[in-house]
């Protein structure tokens, strides 16, 4: 959205709502950003080695769960310091996440296929990140930014429960 004349924070408040906009300006949103990224940038660097050591199923199962769980906790509060022991968290769940994927599909695949499955999870994860952010929109749209985060966390814990369920067949 751009707005001649708009700041972040009128723009923050348009999204949240005026009453409940706490002390959250830029630079705020930066600090809770940055500790997110920087939590998962440094732990996946050992997550994906302990991924080695005791399997990548637990890993990606236990990160799901965690950025399920405190995806809906940050709406407990608007206050900075809760978001950033809920970025903390979200950051550690992906850093168990996001590298044991991507290995447990390199597991899984013949050396002379393997480019081409890498290729082909690659464009079903970027597919789920478009129709996920369409959902979201749809769903903060129609009712509220809250339900958006539960969307997002129920749909997280569906692909747990699935992914719990290809797991016990095999």
């Amino acid at each position: 959205m751009y707005c001649k004349g708009c700041t972040f924070e009128k723009i923050l408040a348009e999204i949240i709502g005026e009453d409940k906009l706490q002390d959250l300006d830029i630079d705020s949103v930066s600090y809770i950003v940055g500790i997110y990224t920087f939590t998962w940038g440094v732990l996946q660097i050992f997550s994906g080695l302990y991924s080695d050591i005791i399997g990548r199923n637990l890993l990606i199962v236990a990160g799901m769960l965690i950025c399920s769980i405190f995806l809906p906790m940050c709406l407990l509060s608007l206050e900075f310091n809760w978001w950033l022991v809920c970025s903390f968290f979200l950051g550690v769940g992906m850093a168990l996440l996001y590298p044991s994927i991507s290995s447990a599909v390199n597991d899984n695949c013949e050396d002379s296929w393997r480019a081409t499955g890498i290729g082909i999870y690659r464009f079903w994860r970027d597919t789920g990140y478009a129709t996920g952010a369409l959902g979201l929109g749809l769903v903060a749209s129609v009712v509220n930014i809250e339900a958006g985060f539960i969307f997002v966390s129920i749909s997280m814990i569906m692909s747990v429960l699935i992914l719990i369920l290809i797991l016990r067949v095999k």
